[in-house]
Formats: structure tokens, sequence, C-alpha cells
């Protein structure tokens, strides 16, 4: 799947193709964060309900009508999928950039994307992808008339690639009211809107974002989050609710932002995870099915804890009706809160609660900067333990500043090409967790420069696999250069002084 993007930010266009793992690299303020940010934006399932106002199906009319006429009706959703996913997600595109991207952002400056243009192109491959998880999706969706009456029924079972829509009119009186649900437009919104999901359900099964902020947020979150967000976002959606005038709907969203609203919404999401932590932990521990399904991604918790932090992440209640709080527990039986913990702690830890509680096949994570507080052996071994979850299913986007990390990427690579010579008890020479696993082929990783030009090019060569990493390089030369002509004055002094000496 390939991304453009235009006018964001300081990124004045350019076109990423996602793989497994996707790597954002550059000088500061070139718009790195903005396009990751972006890639979570547009698959956010709030979309759904503004796309269904004004996005098209044509070839539903047909069963639109004989549901009407019958009161039954099959839908070929795999067939849907096929023609609609790509358009489906541009219309995606199009909505967050033009009505959404200023408020996800949480700016009240509307003009600031005034110019941004998204724009998806998917290959077969991926819309066969998308057609191929409908498989895994079970659907059911009502309209009912009072509390327990359904007048219309929508299902799918999983293995089956046809949607069944049933009305249920008992009476006159239900007859009625479902021809009114027809000329509203009611009935096709509602199925318009269960297909749409079916695309974001097979490509948002899991999006999760690290941000940057996240070595400060494990600390604080209990005071930025819960009842700030809540009674905004409460607040909110009820003043919107029976406004319809546009003008009050601007005034009102301005108001918002101005008064409440005050991280991106990549932001606020990691807090409400944080916050969810009691729930989560409760589930990890009560669900057996939920536990064993997710072994892969604990395991990797797990290794960040054992072979960088040296100690594990836990949360602990003192008291029955006490908020759960994070510590980390550097010896058996020993441990101390978040905030007295190392940066380095603080770093990692959101993302071991990652891997242990929300991590899935086919999940996309998005990290800010993984290198951020640590030393260049534990990036190293980080970049390692990502590349593994990679392998393992989960898709991965990293921006980074790190040549450490692009260094050992590039042996991966190189390591997969020869892997056959590599024999398992020299795997320490070339692997610094010793993971086998850890080895990735060139073809699931995409790299890209984002330059002060406003451009993104995409800096992998396959062939050689070597990075064009020119914005780490030329500092390192530079450097290189400085201490050579330092070296040259000090010669020249002590050439000068034993000239003195001599005299």
């Amino acid at each position: 799947m390939k991304i453009k993007f235009k006018n964001l930010g300081n990124v004045r266009e350019g076109e990423i193709e996602l793989r497994p793992l996707t790597v954002f690299i550059g000088p500061n303020n070139t718009g790195k964060t903005y396009c990751a940010y972006n890639i979570y934006g547009i698959f956010d399932e709030g979309i759904i309900n503004i796309m269904k106002e004004d996005f098209e199906i044509n070839s539903l009319d047909e069963s639109i009508n004989n549901l009407k006429e019958k009161g039954y009706v099959k839908i070929n959703i795999k067939e849907i999928l096929r023609e609609y996913s790509e358009k489906i997600l541009n219309k995606s595109c199009d909505v967050f950039s033009k009505k959404l991207l200023y408020k996800f952002m949480q700016t009240k400056k509307k003009d600031l994307f005034y110019d941004t243009r998204l724009e998806i192109n998917m290959s077969k491959n991926d819309i066969e992808y998308i057609v191929s998880k409908v498989n895994n999706i079970k659907l059911e969706s009502k309209i009912g008339k009072g509390e327990n009456e359904t007048i219309l029924n929508i299902t799918k079972d999983k293995n089956e690639k046809e949607m069944i829509i049933c009305l249920n009119a008992k009476d006159k009186e239900d007859e009625k009211f479902i021809s009114g649900l027809f000329e509203m437009g009611i009935i096709n919104k509602i199925i318009l809107e269960v297909i749409i999901e079916n695309v974001y359900k097979s490509i948002r099964s899991n999006i999760f974002v690290l941000p940057a902020e996240r070595t400060t947020l494990v600390s604080v979150y209990k005071y930025l989050g819960k009842k700030g967000n809540k009674l905004a976002d409460k607040i909110f959606n009820t003043m919107l609710e029976d406004v319809e005038e546009k003008h009050f709907k601007e005034l009102i969203e301005h108001m918002m932002i101005s008064s409440y609203y005050k991280y991106p919404k990549p932001i606020k999401d990691f807090i409400k995870f944080l916050e969810n932590l009691d729930e989560l932990s409760k589930r990890f521990e009560e669900e057996d099915e939920w536990r064993s399904d997710r072994k892969e991604f604990i395991e990797l918790a797990e290794r960040i804890e054992e072979e960088i932090l040296g100690g594990k992440i836990k949360l602990v209640k003192y008291e029955e009706i006490a908020t759960p709080t994070l510590e980390f527990e550097y010896k058996e039986g020993k441990s101390i809160e978040m905030h007295l913990t190392s940066s380095m702690v603080k770093e990692l830890t959101g993302l071991v609660l990652y891997f242990k509680y929300l991590a899935v096949d086919n999940g996309l994570l998005i990290i800010d900067e993984p290198e951020m507080n640590l030393h260049p052996e534990a990036q190293v071994k980080l970049l390692e333990i990502l590349t593994m979850a990679v392998n393992r299913g989960l898709k991965i986007i990293i921006t980074t500043h790190s040549p450490y990390i692009t260094d050992q990427l590039t042996n991966l690579m190189e390591c997969y090409i020869v892997k056959d010579k590599i024999k398992d008890k020299n795997l320490k020479k070339y692997i610094f967790t010793g993971q086998k696993e850890a080895i990735i082929s060139s073809e699931k990783v995409g790299v890209y420069f984002f330059g002060e030009d406003g451009i993104i090019k995409d800096i992998l060569n396959r062939e050689d696999t070597l990075i064009d990493w020119e914005t780490f390089s030329k500092v390192s030369e530079r450097l290189g250069v400085i201490y050579d002509d330092l070296l040259d004055l000090e010669f020249e002094d002590k050439e000068r002084g034993e000239e003195y000496a001599d005299e």
C-alpha cells in the first residue's frame, strides 16, 4: 500500500510504501512525525460516521431494491470490497485531511492544513489481503423499533463471503416504518457503514502509537487524562448533538479546542491506554485464551525486560479501591514507583505494556524515536526485538535519528542474504540478542528520508541492502574533519614549542 503526502507541515510531497517495517529518517522538523500521525489518523474508525453521509456504492442499488421488494437479500461482500476498498480508503483520506486533521492535531488554526492532501494507491495484493480478512469477521447489526422489536437484521458468519440482510415487518405499521427508513436513506447508510467497517477491520485490527512524550506520560498520566478528557468529550459531543447551523458548530469546536483539548489524538489515545491498564491487566490474568493467542508478543515484552531493562514493569494495587500504580521491580520483591525510575525504564514501559496487553498479528505499531534515552547497545537490541515482532506478523513504523538503528538494520538485512552460512554458535557475532529470528528480508523493509527541501525519498537500495543515510554520515564526516584539524593545530603547537626549546 502506497500513501502520497502533499503539503503536510514541512512536507511538500512524497510517497511512502507501507511495508512490514517502515523507517522514517531525516533532520528535525521535516515532517516525520506528522506523516506517522496521519497514517494513524486516516485509519481511525471515527471517520466511518462522516464517510457514510456522502459516499455511495452504486452496485448496491439493485440489492437495496430487492430488499425493498422481497424483504431479504444476500450481498457478496468480497466482490464489493474488491471494487471499492481503494475508493473507501481514498474517501477516508479526503475526509480526514479536509474535515478532521486540525481536530486530530488539536489546533484551532484550520488553515494550517488547508492544502494538505493524502492519497492511497493499492496493489491487487493489498486488495486481496483485505478481501481475505473478511473470512475472519463476524457481523451482526440491527435496527429496532422499540426496545425488543427488530425491524432490520444484518448478519455474516465467519468463513462466509455473503452478508445477509432481512426485514421483519409484522404488520402494516411496521411496513410503514420500514418504508420511512428507506425514504430517509437510513437503511442504505447502515448497509454502507457495515461495508466500510469491514475495510477498517481488515486494515486497522489494532493500531497503536507510542508518542515521543511517552517517557513523561507513564509517570503523570493519572493527572492528565481521565477527568479532563472525559469531561471535555462529553461536553463537546452533547453541545454538538442539537446544533445544526454550521456557524455555531464551528464556534463550539473552536471553543472546546481552546479550552480543553491540549494534545494531538495519538497522545490522548496513549493516555487512555494507560488509564485502562487496570482492565487490561485483569483480562490478562483471567482469560487464558486471550493470553494464549498473544503469547508470541508477551514473550517479546519479557525479552525487553530481561535483556534491556534488567527488571519487570508491574501494575501494583495497594488498596481495593485505589488506582493501580506502575512500578519497576529491579530485584525480586523490590520495586520503585515509575517516577523514580531511570529515563530508559520510562522510555520502554509503554512498549512493554503494548506487547503484553495489545499487540496482535497484523496490528500496526507506530513508534516516535524508539532510541530515546537508550545506550547504543540497548538501541540495537531494541531494533532486533522490533524486527522479531515484524517477523511474527506485526507491522511497525518508526521515526529515528539513530545511526546505530540504521546501521544494524542494514546488517540484519545482509544477514538475511547469508543466513544459511551463519551458524547458531556464531549468532552473537552478528546479532546482539543472539536471536536468528531478528534477521529480516529487505523486502519487508522501507526506509524514507525526509529532506529539508520538503521531499520524501526512498533511500533503501534492496539490491545492495544499503541505506543511503547521508543525514547521519555528513555529520560524522564533519566531526572527523574537525578532529583532524584540531590534531593539526595541536601538532603545530608542539612543533613550535620544540623550535623554541632548541633556540
